[in-house]
């Protein structure tokens, strides 16, 4: 971990794109886009104050709204933290869809972008600080247990409806044993690297391992 001061939520807030704003107005006047906002902010408080912090309040306050027209959205604590996890799994899968439909050098689209990509992305700090919460969470409440076991089941057959695409005529058991086994790792590395880079074996030679049983078990897919 480097020695740089976290971002406020402020700043992070502000570095999407998304501005404290007044309370709006009337809640049934919603401006485009605030449900965004209200997520934006949420995962920006889970990420600074953690779950035992994590209000609706907070949220409220963060995104510049008042309780109540945060409520009409998302009534609960809960129901807000059910929908993050919904918008996590959405922009996984559209970031799938980017790396796995741009081509790589042979011409046809490849799998070591997406897996150089995943095994970065589980070690951000946004990532690491977010999973982790989230995690916790779910020892506790039942709710999101079962939010976060769908997003795992939904997130990987997204990828294998992907892979098949492309590989039509590899078995279906083939493609999700890869991408079961691929995920395994993926969230591995947030585990073993999330908070401390220095390991005996380094998170590049990790990835190196990674693309070599790749390419061991699943022949058939380019990387």
């Amino acid at each position: 971990m480097s020695g740089k001061p976290r971002l406020t939520v402020s700043a992070k807030l502000s570095r999407r794109g998304i501005e404290r704003r007044v309370p709006l107005p009337d809640k049934r006047r919603t401006a485009p886009g605030t449900v965004e906002r209200i997520l934006e902010g949420a995962s920006c408080v889970l990420n600074d104050y953690g779950y035992a912090e994590f209000t609706v309040r907070r949220v409220a306050e963060v995104v510049g709204m008042t309780v109540g027209n945060l409520t009409y959205h998302f009534p609960s604590k809960r129901e807000l933290l059910r929908a993050l996890i919904a918008k996590l799994l959405a922009d996984y899968t559209n970031r799938f869809e980017v790396f796995l439909s741009a081509p790589t050098a042979s011409g046809s689209p490849g799998l070591e972008p997406l897996i150089r990509w995943a095994f970065t992305d589980t070690i951000a700090v946004e990532t690491v600080h977010t999973m982790r919460e989230l995690w916790a969470i779910a020892l506790h409440d039942a709710v999101i247990k079962s939010a976060i076991d769908d997003f795992y089941d939904q997130m990987m057959a997204n990828v294998v409806q992907i892979l098949q695409q492309m590989r039509p005529r590899v078995s279906v058991r083939t493609i999700r044993e890869l991408v079961q086994f691929m995920t395994i790792m993926a969230e591995g590395t947030n585990v073993l690297f999330g908070t401390r880079r220095a390991r005996a074996v380094s998170h590049k030679r990790i990835v190196a391992l990674a693309l070599h049983l790749v390419k061991t078990i699943a022949p058939d897919f380019p990387l």
